[in-house]
C-alpha cells in the first residue's frame, strides 16, 4: 500500500483504509473538533458509512498502534503500450513504452533503418502502483 499524503487526499487523490474501506469524503478543519482535524466518511464494502477520525499522518485517531482504519494512497493503474517486432538475429524485440495505443501505432517504422524486421502487434500491458 502506497503511504497516505495528506496533500495529494485533500486535493482529490482517491484514498483507502488499511482494511479497503473507501473513504468517500475528507475534510480538515482549521479548529479541533472532537479533539481532531482530519475527519471523513468511511464507506466499507457492505455500503455501511460512518465518520472517523484520523491524525495528519493518516492514522487512526482512537487507536494506538496499526489500525484497520488507517489511511493509505489507493492503488493507481495506468495503462501502457508497446510495440512488438520480429527481428532475424535475434527474435522478438519491444518497441519503447506509450501512453496511448495511437502513440504507439504512430511509432512504427516505416523502413528497417532500426534493423527490426517486421511489426507483429501492439500489447498493452497495465500496473497498479
Amino acid at each position: 500500500m502506497r503511504k497516505f499524503n495528506l496533500e495529494r487526499a485533500l486535493a482529490g487523490d482517491p484514498i483507502i483504509c488499511r482494511d479497503g474501506s473507501k473513504v468517500i469524503e475528507l475534510k480538515y478543519f482549521d479548529n479541533e473538533i472532537f479533539g481532531c482535524q482530519l475527519i471523513g466518511i468511511v464507506e466499507q464494502k457492505n455500503n455501511i458509512r460512518f465518520l472517523h477520525c484520523w491524525s495528519d499522518q493518516g492514522e487512526d485517531f482512537n487507536i494506538e498502534g496499526e489500525s484497520l482504519l488507517d489511511l493509505f494512497m489507493a492503488p493507481t493503474t495506468k495503462t501502457y503500450y508497446v510495440n512488438l517486432y520480429f527481428n532475424p538475429s535475434y527474435g522478438c524485440a519491444v518497441g519503447k513504452t506509450h501512453e496511448t495505443r495511437e502513440s504507439a501505432q504512430d511509432s512504427i517504422p516505416k523502413d528497417d533503418q532500426d534493423g527490426l524486421r517486421g511489426y507483429l502487434k501492439t500489447i498493452e500491458f497495465t500496473i497498479t502502483e
